[in-house]
């Protein structure tokens, strides 16, 4: 969303930054209620898991959405909050559920003692393999989304600018505001549809996550 900001909408790397803000702050206030949710009103993990895989599905299809021009659309700030809201629910769901999924013999003892707290039971081996796949998963994500992108932008560039100008620009550094023009409308359409494009690869994500959750579906739920 950053770079897209910045050569879309033409703006400084600082306030591209700023309008990030509603996915950064909506995540952890996700990851904040969902445990309350989970831990207070005893509701089962599974349905946070699944209402926020859904949330995480809308938002990036919305935002795949956004226009190609260089307008900026107050209403991807409502997308970015719904994404990462949905980001933040199963970033700290599934690690709180973890413990309560696994076979006894992937358990170990682990004595935690904060103010008021005794001890806690933590299942060492599922929540590190969970941890692993989830940055696994992140890399994997990542390699994807950048070679759709750049794989778009040289397909669609070289044909108006030169092999070192499209290098330059799929740098994060990149500064669109010293081209002609008609030349950077050109590019900032191309990128635009680029990122839209990555937008739809992570709302396919999001769906492979309710696919997933469906598969940890028990007759009789977990609670923590």
């Amino acid at each position: 969303m950053e770079s897209f900001q910045k050569i879309v909408n033409g703006v400084k790397p600082l306030l591209a930054g700023v309008r990030l803000l509603p996915f950064s702050v909506a995540s952890p206030i996700g990851s904040i209620i969902s445990s309350m949710i989970a831990g207070k009103l005893k509701t089962p993990p599974i349905y946070l898991v699944l209402g926020a895989s859904m949330l995480q599905l809308v938002g990036f299809i919305l935002m795949s959405t956004l226009p190609t021009s260089s307008h900026t659309s107050k209403a991807q700030y409502g997308y970015e909050v719904i994404a990462g809201f949905g980001c933040g629910v199963n970033i700290s769901t599934l690690l709180l559920m973890t413990p309560f999924c696994v076979e006894k013999r992937d358990q170990c003892e682990a004595y935690i003692v904060p103010v008021r707290m005794i001890a806690n039971r933590v299942s060492a081996v599922a929540i590190g393999t969970v941890t692993q796949f989830r940055i696994m998963g992140a890399a994997v994500g990542l390699a994807i989304v950048t070679n759709v992108l750049n794989t778009h932008v040289r397909n669609n560039l070289l044909e108006v600018l030169s092999g070192e100008q499209v290098a330059a620009l799929l740098e994060i550094s990149s500064d669109v505001s010293n081209l002609p023009p008609d030349v950077r409308a050109i590019v900032q359409c191309v990128f635009a549809e680029g990122y839209n494009i990555q937008f739809k690869i992570l709302a396919g994500f999001a769906a492979a996550q309710i696919a997933s959750s469906l598969i940890m579906w028990q007759k009789r739920q977990i609670t923590v």
